[in-house]
């Protein structure tokens, strides 16, 4: 009789807690989308090595050889930031805004002008 009392009690247990005490045990994604950011010169064509700045995370990257710069971003609204060094006018002053959508890329070219020497 004990016995019987014992394991309703313990199949009971398990049933309840089998029902409400799972978690999820798939790590949870957040949407991401891509930022990417084009830095180029219509004369002399990509430049490299200019700071792009990503607010409000203050995420910095530099372009690479190809004038490019890369942010995986949760979706959501940001700006673009750079001073891109000119001949004549000094720098050029971008602060862009941008909309990420989740798995999608958004594309931003910034104009440069014969780079300060």
């Amino acid at each position: 009789m004990i016995k019987d009392v014992i394991l309703i009690i313990l199949t009971t247990v398990y049933l309840s807690c089998n029902f409400s005490c799972q978690t999820n045990t798939e790590p949870t994604q957040s949407p991401k989308g891509l930022i990417s950011v084009f830095v180029n010169d219509d004369v002399i064509g990509p430049v490299e090595n200019v700071e792009i700045f990503l607010e409000p995370d203050s995420i910095l990257k530099v372009t690479d050889n190809d004038g490019k710069a890369f942010f995986k971003v949760k979706a959501g609204d940001y700006f673009i930031d750079a001073d891109i060094c000119c001949l004549g006018p000094g720098f050029i002053k971008y602060h862009e805004p941008v909309n990420v959508v989740k798995n999608d890329t958004v594309k931003i070219e910034l104009k440069a002008c014969l780079l300060c020497l």
